[in-house]
């Protein structure tokens, strides 16, 4: 059956007229036969659409209400007794993360910088003339619309001019020498915050989000990512100078940043300087991205987070990629229209020359960087400074990026490709969004981190978090910035390091304990048997092979035989490591199908008659699960269910197939000229009932996992009292 619809002009507006090709011969093109068999599509289109609504929030069809506030929250104030196979999900947590008592949560989110260091609300923007077009005023009347109270000042090419000639005449020579009207834009941008402070953006930028949503009272820089490739060749064939580069054509500083002050100077010393025969590398490299890069990366180094209240600090913010640098065509990956974007560029300068030359010109520069020369044979009179300035970026293999959870905190992620967790690429998914979970898109609702953070509830650090399989440490981090108390298990070196980075960095020592072994049912050493010269493979290098472990090696005690590299690793049970005096409020497993095992070796944590967690979070995979030899996940599901987690809710792709199974009905209509194509396509969370348990078993090949959530209650007054509202929090989802 096909729809056509028309659209013709009249006095009434637009007028609607819809045609149908029949499908059979039975179906008269008569008009009155024609009226009748709309009816009859409508009249079903109707019912199909009550079955599958009804299917959404009744129980019996195992699926959570949908809400626009999952994200935030997923266990809140209560349950729902009356419901045995589902949670009721509430909105729990404050969207300022103000709930907790976390000195450190309370100061990261509360803290103030000195006058001197505050981003001041003054919007600068520059263009070669006051002449605009309607779509960059448009663009700019976005910024008037989204930040009431904020100013916004406006220079030309003769006010930029003026203004070097009074605040800067230090820097008055390299401003006009600089060929590039370009580069002239890009020195004016830096010297005018630093004088100023405020924000700096490009005319042709559009706000999506409150400036006053974006900045936090103890930022003094605000940065975002514009790329990320796997190698510097990777970025120069993308037509950027950084594998990790960060944009300028909108950023937000206090006055007098010394970031800003450095790039300045760099630019002041080599206006002259040839950087790149290719004319629109050089531009980059001297006062665009490139140094801007640098400099910040450095910066950031050296004045963390934790720090705000130093006053010899200055600290540097980096939004994730799709915060300032989304694409309007949605290009690497990074959804222009995901609601995270902050600024939206619209490239609309064109400064760039189309020179077809760009990596190849500078292929035998790259040569000679890669093998350790640097930039010196494409520098002239600079070369000990830029080759300083690029091989410290060079030498650098973790970027910092500001996680999207509130309170707010720093992670240090490799470039993408470097590590995977539950068969994702948990650093690319954090640079690009500031978060990631099992088996989801970063930004898709439910948001994991937060259901799992948010159980914790409470105002105190009464309860803590157990994060089994830690990785680079998301889930541990953002419950430490809320002030709870973390113990984290991990043996892969590279997440180690990226761990503890972060940990230190936003002065999480004291919130979280990071043990250094797997878990499981045995308190043993174990060495595995690695053909030499191949990957160790991700279950290995979290200490949880499969079988195999994919590599054709073979689990060993003691050593190992031929040409195998040995690798050992340290196993504990759970109840061997923890103390059993101190209430777990939730546990997170993610240990590539080693989830029976793990569970075995704390039976005396999760039978505990009080201090037994309420919550487990396991990051399931049919595939994982079996590779492993130890189990498949309806083993996981019933043993924890015969340990009293009765109430299970998941999603992911499972979740989402039973969805698309119940409502296959009305996706088979042509409903667009009803609703628009809005009808919702996923829920939020599928309940999973004893019944449900075998559809884990239709996931055999796939290599994402199901987030599964299990509640036990502890006595009704007990959890009513952990899991309590966060200040200003009201909002209730009720589900029958």
């Amino acid at each position: 059956m096909k729809m056509k619809m028309k659209r013709s002009v009249s006095t009434g507006g637009l007028k609607k007229e819809y045609s149908y090709k029949s499908i059979s011969s039975l179906i008269s093109t008569s008009k009155k036969q024609a009226r009748i068999h709309k009816l009859c599509m409508v009249l079903l289109f109707v019912v199909a659409l009550s079955q599958a609504f009804t299917c959404t929030f009744n129980s019996t069809c195992g699926f959570q209400k949908s809400s626009e506030d999952f994200d935030r929250s997923f266990f809140g104030g209560k349950v729902t007794l009356k419901s045995e196979a589902r949670f009721l999900i509430e909105s729990f947590t404050n969207s300022d993360g103000q709930q907790l008592d976390g000195t450190l949560a309370l100061r990261q989110t509360h803290g103030t910088n000195s006058n001197k260091k505050k981003i001041p609300k003054i919007i600068h923007q520059t263009y070669g003339s006051k002449a605009l077009s309607s779509k960059l005023r448009y663009l700019v009347q976005s910024w008037r619309e989204l930040n009431p109270g904020w100013e916004i000042r406006f220079y030309d090419d003769e006010a930029c001019l003026n203004f070097v000639k009074q605040e800067f005449p230090e820097y008055v020579k390299a401003y006009v020498t600089l060929p590039k009207s370009v580069e002239r834009s890009d020195f004016f941008r830096y010297m005018v915050i630093y004088k100023y402070g405020g924000v700096y953006t490009d005319i042709d930028t559009e706000c999506k989000t409150p400036l006053d949503e974006v900045l936090l009272p103890t930022d003094t820089m605000v940065v975002g990512w514009e790329y990320e490739g796997t190698t510097q060749e990777d970025a120069l064939n993308h037509h950027y100078v950084r594998a990790n580069q960060v944009l300028q054509w909108t950023f937000m500083a206090a006055p007098g940043h010394p970031a800003l002050r450095e790039v300045c100077d760099f630019i002041s010393n080599h206006a002259t300087t040839k950087f790149s025969d290719n004319k629109n590398r050089d531009t980059l490299e001297k006062t665009g991205p490139g140094i801007f890069t640098d400099v910040v990366l450095r910066h950031s180094k050296k004045h963390p987070p934790f720090s705000v209240n130093d006053e010899e600090l200055w600290p540097v913010r980096f939004l994730p990629w799709v915060g300032l640098g989304a694409h309007p065509d949605n290009k690497e990956g990074v959804r222009s229209d995901s609601s995270d974007v902050k600024v939206l560029h619209h490239f609309m300068g064109g400064w760039k020359s189309h020179f077809v030359c760009w990596s190849k010109c500078d292929r035998k520069v790259f040569r000679g960087h890669s093998k350790g020369a640097g930039f010196t044979s494409a520098l002239h009179d600079s070369s000990s400074v830029k080759s300083e300035l690029y091989l410290e970026y060079k030498e650098r293999n973790l970027f910092p990026v500001s996680a999207n959870f509130k309170p707010t905190f720093e992670m240090s992620v490799y470039r993408k490709g470097a590590e995977f967790e539950s068969g994702q690429d948990a650093n690319d998914d954090l640079f690009k969004y500031g978060r990631w979970q099992a088996g989801m898109a970063p930004g898709e609702k439910p948001g994991v981190v937060n259901a799992l953070v948010g159980s914790l509830g409470g105002k105190k650090r009464s309860v803590k978090l157990l994060d089994i399989g830690a990785g680079i440490g998301f889930f541990s981090l953002a419950a430490a910035a809320r002030g709870h108390d973390v113990e984290s298990f991990e043996v892969s070196n590279m997440s180690l390091k990226a761990f503890e980075t972060s940990s230190k960095r936003n002065g999480f020592e004291d919130f979280i304990k990071i043990h250094r072994v797997a878990l499981s049912d045995k308190n043993e050493n174990v060495t595995y048997g690695v053909p030499a010269g191949t990957s160790l493979g991700d279950g290995l290098r979290h200490g949880y092979p499969s079988l195999e472990m994919g590599l054709g090696g073979q689990k060993q005690k003691g050593a190992g035989g031929g040409d195998k590299e040995q690798v050992t690793v340290q196993y504990k049970r759970l109840e061997d490591v923890i103390s059993l005096n101190e209430t777990v409020g939730a546990v997170r497993i993610s240990v590539n199908g080693w989830e029976n095992a793990v569970i075995d070796g704390g039976m005396a944590l999760f039978k505990h008659k009080t201090n037994y967690p309420s919550i487990v979070l396991v990051e399931m995979n049919y595939k994982a699960s079996v590779d492993s030899g130890h189990n498949n996940p309806t083993e996981t599901l019933f043993k924890l269910y015969n340990l009293g987690y009765t109430k299970i809710s998941h999603a992911g792709p499972i979740c989402k197939r039973r969805w698309k199974s119940q409502t296959r009905s009305i996706f088979s209509l042509p409903f667009s000229w009803v609703s628009g194509g809005s009808l919702p396509t996923t829920t939020t969370w599928c309940s999973l009932g004893p019944e449900d348990f075998q559809t884990f078993l239709h996931d055999k090949h796939s290599l994402m996992g199901e987030n599964v959530i299990f509640y036990k209650p502890r006595d009704w007054s007990v959890d009513k009292q952990l899991m309590r509202y966060g200040e200003g929090a009201s909002s209730t989802t009720t589900t029958k």
